[in-house]
């Protein structure tokens, strides 16, 4: 593994990271518009948004930084495909939101989060082992 392959996977990681997080931030904006008529629930297409990392088509990801060490990433909005729910039930007010599907990709947005943190981590602690010699 070269260093330029660490850097890519530490980029994708980050990448993916952001993606969740943002769709996690959505479903709580789907939440909070439940009661919104005509308020229709959006998602980000996971799949597209990693595609568009991997072929690396994604801007920077802006973030707030706190510390002069920290990386300033640049959130662009439109390298992250939206989609809009469909209603599984059909509303008077035409709302789209579903408070249990919302809930439940919120959850595996953080259960993604925490397995795609956990593997890296995992490889990258292998890799530190390599580097020592201890493996």
């Amino acid at each position: 593994m070269t260093i330029q392959n660490v850097n890519m996977g530490a980029n994708l990681q980050t990448q993916a990271l952001l993606i969740g997080t943002r769709q996690m931030g959505m479903s709580a904006e789907n939440l909070a518009n439940q009661n919104t008529p005509g308020y229709k629930a959006k998602a980000i297409d996971f799949e597209a948004a990693l595609k568009n990392a991997q072929d690396g088509n994604l801007q920077n990801i802006n973030s707030r930084t706190t510390n002069v060490q920290h990386q300033n990433l640049n959130w662009q909005e439109e390298n992250y495909p939206l989609a809009y729910r469909t209603n599984v039930q059909p509303s008077i007010n035409g709302n789209t939101v579903d408070p249990h599907v919302e809930k439940a990709e919120a959850t595996k947005a953080y259960l993604d989060i925490q397995a795609n943190h956990r593997f890296y981590a995992e490889k990258m602690q292998n890799l530190t082992l390599v580097i020592k010699g201890k493996l």
